[in-house]
């Protein structure tokens, strides 16, 4: 049996969504939208350099987002491995999108954002699908038990 129409919509308008907030991420960077794209910090850590600390909370939010957006259609549409595909896509978009952001400096070497949202993103996103999976695949059959 296919997807209905009412879950193809949701699927749709949730990638749409998701993508036009991670190209506004990276559009707001390139043109220097965020404190301190393209200027090189100090080697100290994470919370010392604004864009840093941008890029990695927008990261952060975005990693979580596809994570709870993916397990919550796969779980709508009782299709697991659908969730798994589309947080696998969504995973490749923002790689793909964080690509062209300027890169994160630090005194001797340069460090795309896609390098770091595979380190720090990639992981939120999959441990965010697979609690709102279990969480939503055991609420589901919760709600489903027929009272004894």
């Amino acid at each position: 049996m296919g997807l209905s129409a009412r879950e193809k919509m949701m699927i749709v308008r949730g990638g749409a969504v998701y993508l036009a907030v991670v190209l506004l991420v990276v559009a707001s960077a390139r043109l220097g939208l965020v404190p301190g794209a393209g200027e090189v910090g100090g080697a100290d850590g994470l919370f010392t350099h604004p864009y840093r600390l941008a890029m990695a909370i927008a990261g952060f939010l975005l990693a979580a987002a596809l994570g709870t957006w993916s397990a919550v259609a796969g779980v709508t549409t009782r299709r697991i491995w659908l969730g798994l595909m589309l947080l696998a896509a969504g995973g490749a978009v923002a790689l793909l999108a964080s690509e062209i952001a300027p890169a994160i400096l630090y005194p001797d070497d340069r460090y795309p954002v896609a390098f770091s949202w595979m380190l720090g993103g990639s992981p939120v996103a999959v441990v965010t699908w697979l609690a709102a999976t279990a969480g939503g695949w055991a609420t589901g059959r919760e709600g489903s038990a027929s009272p004894a």
